[in-house]
């Protein structure tokens, strides 16, 4: 849910591999900008994440890093690719894709 602002909710790393990061567009917030908000919010979790060197040893140092973000509404899942670069505290730079898709709920 994206009222869970600090959670992410799917990890996926792979082997010597990328790693994708599922954020679902779920909850009870209806307010548009509000939705946006909370979604930019676990993307920047997604990031932070990997900022932290413990955690981006863990995972595998990917070199690719991908954000999907599962909506519920067709017209946001028309959103475009997003590239998207942030600096850590010790100079590694970390560059994401993040890809919006349509998901609908299976409740209708």
């Amino acid at each position: 849910m994206l009222e869970d602002r600090n959670t992410i909710d799917i990890v996926n790393p792979k082997p010597d591999g990328p790693i994708d990061f599922v954020i679902v567009d779920a909850g009870i917030t209806t307010d548009v900008d509000e939705r946006l908000e909370l979604l930019n919010h676990k993307i920047m979790v997604c990031l932070s994440m990997l900022a932290d060197d413990e955690k981006f040893e863990e995972l595998g140092r990917p070199d690719v890093i991908r954000v999907e973000v599962r909506c519920a509404s067709e017209d946001h899942a028309v959103a475009t690719v997003k590239q998207v670069s942030v600096a850590t505290p010790n100079g590694r730079e970390i560059k994401a894709e993040i890809r919006f898709t349509h998901s609908p709920s299976p409740y209708g």
